[in-house]
């Protein structure tokens, strides 16, 4: 019973996608300066500052290959957007009225609303996406050594740092990949309509061919 409830709820978040993209879910807090290191062994901490900076590379690497994927994608909307408004869609509602008069025209004008309206979806979570997010590095001021602090005290501290550092901006990389994903399914959904009307309107050229 509690796999057909999922069911169930998976169903109904798809075919709110297809009515208007979201984020399912609550945001995800950002997250706070809480985890800390407590002092151990000197190749214990080695061994814990290679895995934090395994895991900062992987961040920058996911960052710049989002940020590159979201540019990619507001490119391909933005000429979409311009090909269907200023060209397609006019034209092919007037055609598609005189082939198939039986067509009703709020129905076709609903379907290049949706167009229109999915597109915008796609560029404004695409803009979301790129827009500029606090980043996390130490600062100079944090790799200055404090008074009377030891090799162990200062190691322990710019490891805190950078781990705290880590998991904030792997939670920044996760906000863009949110966007993106939702700038996708925006980017389907206004396809898939296009894709209707092109249909349309190829049988409107076999109609008036036979």
């Amino acid at each position: 019973m509690a796999g057909f409830k999922l069911n169930l709820k998976s169903l109904y978040e798809n075919a709110l996608d297809w009515v208007w993209p979201h984020l399912a879910g609550r945001p995800v807090p950002a997250p706070d300066d809480s985890l800390s290191i407590r002092p151990g062994d000197e190749d214990i901490l080695a061994e814990v500052e290679h895995v934090i900076e395994s895991r900062s590379n992987q961040a920058d690497e996911r960052l710049r290959t989002v940020e590159t994927k979201l540019v990619a994608l507001l490119t391909l909307t933005s000429v979409l957007s311009a090909a269907v408004t200023a060209s397609f869609a006019a034209t092919s509602i007037l055609e598609i009225q005189k082939s198939f008069p039986l067509v009703p025209m709020w129905f076709t004008l609903i379907l290049v609303f949706y167009i229109a309206m999915h597109l915008l979806r796609s560029l404004w979570a695409t803009v979301s996406g790129l827009i500029r997010r606090d980043y996390k590095q130490l600062s100079f001021e944090d790799i200055i050594p404090k008074d009377k602090e030891n090799k162990i005290s200062y190691k322990i501290r710019i490891l805190n740092g950078k781990l705290n550092h880590v998991k904030w901006n792997e939670w920044v990389v996760d906000q863009k990949v949110n966007e993106m994903a939702v700038a996708h399914r925006a980017l389907r959904n206004a396809l898939v309509a296009t894709g209707g009307i092109i249909v349309v309107a190829l049988a409107t050229v076999v109609l008036k061919l036979l």
